[in-house]
């Protein structure tokens, strides 16, 4: 099943990507208060 690409005025919501994973790193990863709710433990903790 392929999953469907959403879309609003303001949001876009698709398939991760190779091209997100610094991004996503970056903002979820390597943040301690938001990597406690994955299921992984952030690097810098």
């Amino acid at each position: 099943m392929k999953t469907p690409i959403l879309e609003t005025e303001r949001l876009i919501l698709r398939p991760f990507c190779l091209d997100d994973a610094k991004n996503v790193f970056d903002c979820w990863e390597s943040d301690p208060d938001v990597a406690k709710y994955m299921f992984w433990t952030s690097h810098n903790g």
